[in-house]
């Protein structure tokens, strides 16, 4: 223990210059390569802890300069979108209020020198939201040859919100879509726009939803199209028999033609359907018949069901309803599957579904969707 202590007292004025010469040669080295400097940064001012019920219109300005200082190497990682200057507005009534400014979370390793401007103004008002029309905006011209028209926009009305102030000068609300060019129909999703009365964007207020979906049409010139409900063109059924069900699918189609002949146009019709091979139910696949110079837009099978009974027949097993079809598919009614066509049926007709009768409270006579010649 002795040897210990005098070894550490041996020349112990000669060790304590040699540990001070040694830290001085690594202050040095440090210093040297990563030195103390000074920066300026242009930092976004955030406005917070607005009261409920109010809504932040401006604040001016809206940056402020940042003066840090601390090693090179953190400085330069620093940027200015990582820095957080806040001007806290709790407390405050609608009008116009000085807020200080203060910078939140500093990277470690820095100080802050200074903050100029030291506050901002800030203006609150009462927070309003209201309702606003979307207006579609067309800009750009289709292909020669072509016209375009709005089919659908959804939604029709958005929720406007912000300072009093300022939503009331909102006078509308805009969906624009470019339509340079185009030929055929097209869905456009724009971001919505709020105007004032000059046309000019209105600033601190927000649009619920934000985006609108805009379905556009596209048509030859001198071509309008119009959706019109299809009916089916049926027979007579077999002797004792009476029709109690006339599904069509689809029942709505779009047709395109001379303007004059669509106004008077209210539906269009199936080919003649001959139905007295149907026992119970038959889904049969018909073509149109369209007025001359009326074109259908889709393509695809017109389907058409239809359910007889035997008019000896008062009611049918609990339970039982006529089955709708899906979109060019076939009937299966409970109790049995669909079966092939028995010989003798006419050409077009589908399958006939086996098991129990199909039941229906239909009245006799003319029949939804369906047109008795």
């Amino acid at each position: 223990m002795h040897y210990l202590i005098n070894a550490i007292r041996h020349n112990l004025s000669l060790k304590m210059l040699s540990l001070f010469i040694a830290l001085c040669l690594w202050a040095f080295v440090v210093v040297k390569q990563n030195p103390m400097v000074v920066q300026k940064f242009q930092v976004r001012v955030m406005v917070r802890n607005a009261p409920e019920g109010l809504t932040v219109v401006s604040c001016r300005p809206t940056t402020a300069t940042v003066i840090l200082s601390g090693p090179q190497r953190v400085v330069e990682e620093t940027s200015p979108s990582s820095l957080t200057l806040v001007a806290d507005v709790s407390g405050r009534s609608p009008g116009e209020h000085r807020a200080g400014l203060t910078l939140e979370d500093l990277p470690n390793g820095l100080s802050l020198e200074s903050i100029t401007p030291g506050e901002v103004q800030v203006f609150l008002d009462k927070t309003v939201t209201d309702t606003r029309k979307v207006e579609v905006r067309l800009t750009g011209q289709p292909a020669n040859g072509y016209q375009v028209g709005v089919s659908d926009t959804r939604p029709g009305e958005v929720k406007v919100t912000g300072g009093a102030a300022a939503v009331a000068k909102v006078v509308r609300v805009v969906a624009e879509c470019s339509v340079e060019g185009i030929t055929v129909g097209a869905e456009c999703l724009p971001r919505l726009q709020t105007e004032d009365e000059d046309g000019n964007p209105v600033s601190g207020v927000t649009i619920e939803p934000p985006e609108a979906s805009v379905l556009l049409s596209v048509t030859r010139e001198g071509l309008a199209r119009k959706t019109v409900y299809v009916e089916a063109e049926i027979g007579d059924p077999a002797p004792g028999y009476e029709v109690v069900g006339v599904a069509v699918s689809p029942s709505s189609l779009v047709v395109t033609g001379d303007p004059k002949k669509l106004d008077q146009l209210g539906r269009v019709h199936t080919e003649r359907i001959d139905i007295t091979q149907v026992r119970r139910s038959r889904v049969f696949v018909s073509g149109l018949a369209l007025p001359e110079g009326v074109k259908r837009v889709e393509v695809g099978p017109i389907s058409v069901t239809v359910t007889v009974r035997s008019t000896g027949q008062s009611s049918s097993p609990a339970g039982t309803e006529p089955t709708t079809p899906p979109e060019g598919g076939t009937v299966s009614p409970p109790g049995g599957e669909a079966q092939p066509p028995p010989s003798g049926n006419p050409p077009g007709a589908g399958a006939e579904p086996s098991g129990p009768p199909l039941s229906s409270s239909s009245e006799r006579g003319r029949l939804p969707g369906a047109t008795r010649r």
